[in-house]
């Protein structure tokens, strides 16, 4: 893949503009959880324990 010039891109570039791309949306998924779940911050409530399948 490149531009009009024949330029292509780095593989260092695109590394970088996924990892800030994906950093970007999980502030955003954070916010979502928040307002759902009403609990802030990134450690869950003392004693919360995951739900076991029967």
């Amino acid at each position: 893949m490149s531009d009009e010039d024949g330029r292509h891109a780095s593989l260092r570039r695109l590394i970088y503009d996924l990892v800030e791309e994906y950093g970007r949306h999980t502030g955003h998924a954070d916010l979502l959880r928040e307002a759902v779940d009403g609990v802030v911050g990134e450690d869950p409530p003392a004693g919360w324990r995951p739900r076991t399948q029967p």
